[in-house]
C-alpha cells in the first residue's frame, strides 16, 4: 500500500481536539495547567461553600445578638423596648441575623424603619459584628379623641398625624397632652402609619405649634368644626378651648385659606401676647385669634 493511501486512511482529528492537545502539551503548557488547576480548585471551593454556607452563617460564631446592636437612646416618652422589638422583626427564629449575611444592614434598617416610634433610621456596621443604629424618634404632640359609646379613646399622634403606640402612656399622661376632638374616623392603617384623615394631620400641626405654650396658656382642646368663620375659608376650620371653657376661633390650618389669615406662628404669638396683656386667655366667653392685632400694633 502506498504512503499516500496510508495517509488518507488515518482518522481525521477534529480541529478543536488538535488545538487542545497543542495547548496542553505544547509551549506554555505549564501556565495552562496551572490555570486549569486554579479553575478546578476555585469551582470546587465555591461548590463546597454553597453547600455549607447556611450552616456557617447560622453557627454561633457568626450570629448577631441584640446586645451587639447599639441604638440612639430613646426619649422619655418612649416606653417600648425599641431595640428588642425591632430585633425580633429582623431576626425571626427561622432566619437569625448573621455577620456573614450581605443583607445584614438592610434587614436591620427595614426592621427599625417599621417600628412605630422610629421616624428615621441609619445603620452602620462596626468591627466585631457590631451594628450601630442612629434613630430619629417620633414625638407625640396630641391625643385624638374618639368617642366610643359613653367613653372616649385617646390615641396619640405625632406632628405629621402618624398614629403612635398608646400603651406607652398612662391615662394621666394622655390627659396632659392637647386633645384633638371632632374626628370621627379611626386610623385606616396600623399603628406607626399616617392616620389617613386630613383633620388629624392639620390638627396635629396646630398642636405641635402650640405645644411649647400649651400649659402656659392653660389650653385644653383643639376642635375640628365644619363651620367656616371667615369668607374664603376652605374647611375644616378649628377652634381652641381653655380649661375654663373659653372658646377661641383659630380658623383654617396654615396654608388652607384664601382670606389672608395670619400664619400659624403669628396666631401663636398673638395668643401669647393676649394672655400676657390680660393675665390669661379667660377674659370672656370667646374671641377670634385672627382679630387680635399683631404684637407692636396700636389698638384703634
Amino acid at each position: 500500500m502506498s504512503a499516500a493511501k496510508k495517509k488518507n486512511s488515518l482518522p481525521i482529528v477534529p480541529l478543536w481536539l488538535r488545538q487542545t492537545i497543542a495547548i496542553m502539551f505544547g509551549p506554555g503548557r505549564t501556565a495552562t495547567l496551572a490555570l486549569l488547576v486554579v479553575a478546578v480548585f476555585t469551582g470546587g471551593a465555591w461548590a463546597v461553600w454553597r453547600h455549607v454556607e447556611k450552616h456557617v452563617e447560622n453557627s454561633r460564631d457568626y450570629l448577631v445578638s441584640v446586645a451587639q446592636i447599639t441604638i440612639t437612646p430613646p426619649p422619655d416618652w418612649v416606653r417600648s423596648d425599641v431595640r428588642a422589638e425591632a430585633f425580633r422583626t429582623a431576626s425571626p427564629p427561622d432566619r437569625p441575623l448573621s455577620s456573614l449575611d450581605d443583607n445584614l444592614s438592610q434587614r436591620i434598617f427595614m426592621a427599625f424603619s417599621l417600628h412605630p416610634w422610629v421616624a428615621k433610621a441609619t445603620v452602620a456596621k462596626r468591627a466585631g459584628a457590631r451594628v450601630n443604629v442612629d434613630i430619629v424618634y417620633r414625638r407625640p404632640v396630641c391625643m385624638v379623641e374618639l368617642i366610643n359609646g359613653s367613653a372616649a379613646d385617646l390615641l396619640p399622634v405625632d406632628g405629621e398625624g402618624v398614629w403612635l403606640p398608646g400603651e406607652d402612656f398612662s391615662q394621666k399622661q394622655k390627659e396632659s397632652f392637647p386633645c384633638l376632638a371632632g374626628v370621627d374616623q379611626r386610623p385606616i392603617q396600623p399603628v406607626g402609619h399616617a392616620w389617613g384623615d386630613a383633620r388629624v394631620v392639620e390638627g396635629a400641626a396646630i398642636a405641635a405649634a402650640l405645644l411649647p405654650v400649651w400649659q402656659q396658656l392653660k389650653l385644653y382642646r383643639i376642635q375640628s368644626t365644619a363651620q367656616t368663620p371667615l369668607p374664603g375659608d376652605r374647611g375644616p376650620a378649628y377652634e381652641l378651648y381653655t380649661r375654663a371653657g373659653t372658646r377661641i376661633v383659630w380658623g383654617n390650618a396654615s396654608g388652607h385659606s384664601t382670606s389672608g389669615e395670619p400664619t400659624t406662628e403669628d396666631k401663636v404669638a398673638r395668643l401669647v401676647q393676649y394672655a400676657a396683656s390680660h393675665g390669661s386667655l379667660d377674659v370672656g366667653p370667646s374671641f377670634d385669634v385672627r382679630r387680635i392685632p399683631p404684637a407692636g400694633t396700636a389698638r384703634q
